[in-house]
C-alpha cells in the first residue's frame, strides 16, 4: 500500500514539474481557461488580440497531426476541458460538432486555421454584447 501512496505521489509531482515547463505547458494549454489566463494584460477584459492568441493555441492543441488544419475527428473527438473529466461530454461534443459545421467553409470537411480562427471570432463578436470588441466577465460567462 505505501508503494502505491509513493507512485501516486511521485506521478502527480512529475506531472506538476511537467506541466509548468513552458515548452510543454504551451502544449497542454487547455483550450477552457479562465477568464484570467485569457486576459494576458489583466485590464479586466479580454480584446480581439487576447482571444486570438488563445484561440491560436486551442488550434495547435487539436491539430494532432500538425498538418494545419483540423479534421471533424480532430475537432471533435479531441478531449479537452471539463470534457476530459467526463463533465458535459454530450454537450460539448455536440457543440463542437455544430461549430464545426458551421464553420467549415469550402466544403473539404476540415477546418483551416483561417476558418477556426474566423469561427472563433464570430463567437467573440456575439459575445461582445455593448460591441466595444473586448469581452468583460459577465460577456465571457455568457457567450462562450
Amino acid at each position: 500500500m505505501k508503494t502505491y501512496k509513493n507512485f501516486a505521489f511521485l506521478s502527480l509531482m512529475l506531472f506538476t514539474v511537467l506541466a509548468s515547463s513552458p515548452a510543454i505547458s504551451q502544449e497542454m494549454a487547455p483550450p477552457f481557461q479562465s477568464f484570467e489566463d485569457i486576459d494576458i494584460d489583466l485590464s479586466g477584459e479580454i480584446s480581439i488580440d487576447e482571444a486570438n492568441t488563445y484561440h491560436i493555441r486551442v488550434f495547435a492543441l487539436f491539430d494532432v497531426n500538425r498538418d494545419g488544419s483540423l479534421t471533424r475527428a480532430e475537432f471533435v473527438g479531441k478531449r479537452t476541458g471539463p470534457e476530459a473529466f467526463g463533465f458535459c461530454s454530450r454537450e460539448i461534443h455536440d457543440l463542437k460538432e455544430e461549430r464545426f459545421d458551421a464553420w467549415e467553409q469550402n466544403g473539404d470537411e476540415q477546418l483551416s486555421k483561417a476558418e477556426f480562427l474566423s469561427g472563433a471570432l464570430s463567437c467573440f463578436a456575439r459575445a461582445d454584447e455593448d460591441g466595444n470588441s473586448e469581452l468583460n466577465q459577465e460577456e465571457y460567462g455568457s457567450g462562450v
